[in-house]
Parts: structure tokens; sequence; C-alpha cells
């Protein structure tokens, strides 16, 4: 084993894209089921089964899960984003959008070696 295999800037942007359209259509759905009959449908277990497949894979390829985990869950993508929000060793680390983040991947990949 050892070394990671590393997918491209823009497969990675690819695949974080496909995550963000599926969670918001998730979104959308319990909302609409939730106004036209006041309740919502349980349709997590199918997407959280294969977003966290596709998550898992991302948090050992790149050997970063809180950067990801953060990325996806707490930052919404990054559209929750704010300056300051991720520091390392003093300088702000900007997630805004999944370039970004992988470029700090990557960027801390190369410094581990």
């Amino acid at each position: 084993m050892g070394e990671n295999m590393i997918i491209s800037k823009q497969k990675f942007v690819e695949i974080m894209d496909s995550l963000q359209k599926a969670n918001d259509v998730h979104n959308k759905v319990g909302d609409i089921f939730h106004k036209e009959l006041g309740e919502y449908l349980n349709t997590t277990p199918f997407y959280a089964i294969y977003e966290q497949i596709v998550v898992d894979l991302l948090c050992d390829m790149f050997n970063s899960r809180y950067d990801i985990l953060y990325f996806i869950y707490d930052s919404n993508y990054g559209r929750d984003y704010s300056d300051g929000d991720v520091m390392d060793h003093g300088n702000i680390i900007d997630l805004s959008n999944s370039s970004k983040l992988y470029d700090y991947l990557i960027s801390n990949l190369n410094e581990k070696g």
C-alpha cells in the first residue's frame, strides 16, 4: 500500500460539485414534502450511504478528515465559510470553494512528503 493515489483537481471539484448538488436536491425534496404534507420524507439513509462512501474515500486519499469534513458539513461546501474560520500556524486558510480545498490538501500532502 503506502502511497496515496491522488485524483486530479478537476475530478475532485467535479466530485464535490456532485455531492453538493445531491445534498441540495435531498434538502429540496424534504422541504417539498414538509410544505405539502406537513412532514418530512426521510430519504437520508439512501443518500447518506453513498455520500459517506465518497467522503471516506476522499478523506483516506488525502489523509485529511478534518478539512474535508469541515468543508462539506460545517461550511456547507464553502458557502458558509468566512475568512479566519480555518487557521494553520497563524495563517488563514481559504476553504471557500472545492478548488481551494484541493490546493490546501495537496500542499499538506507535499509537506508530509
